[in-house]
C-alpha cells in the first residue's frame, strides 16, 4: 500500500519545479526578433533541393517577419500628448 506522502510526493511539483516556473523568460526586442527571422530566411534560401523546407515555410517566416517589423513600426510611432494628459476644463 501506497502511503499519503508516496502519493503527495508524485502528485505534487517538487521544490526544483517551481523554481523552474519563476524564472521569467527574457525580453527580446523587435529587431532581435527581425535580426533572427532574416537569418532563418538567409539559411532556409541557401539549402539544397533535398532539404526538406517547403516554400510555403519560407513563405510562412517571411509572413512572420513583416509582422514583426509592422509591430517595430508601431511601437516606434510617435504618440500624442492629449493622450496621455486628461485636459480639465
Amino acid at each position: 500500500m501506497i502511503t499519503d506522502q508516496e502519493i503527495l510526493k508524485a502528485v505534487l511539483p517538487d521544490e526544483k519545479e517551481k523554481e523552474i516556473e519563476d524564472v521569467p523568460l527574457p525580453t527580446i526586442t523587435h529587431n532581435e526578433a527581425i535580426d533572427s527571422y532574416e537569418k532563418v530566411i538567409l539559411y532556409l534560401e541557401q539549402q539544397d533541393s533535398d532539404f526538406n523546407a517547403k516554400n510555403e515555410d519560407l513563405k510562412f517566416v517571411k509572413k512572420l517577419k513583416k509582422e514583426a517589423l509592422k509591430q517595430y513600426f508601431i511601437s516606434a510611432r510617435q504618440g500624442n500628448l492629449d493622450s496621455f494628459v486628461n485636459i480639465i476644463e
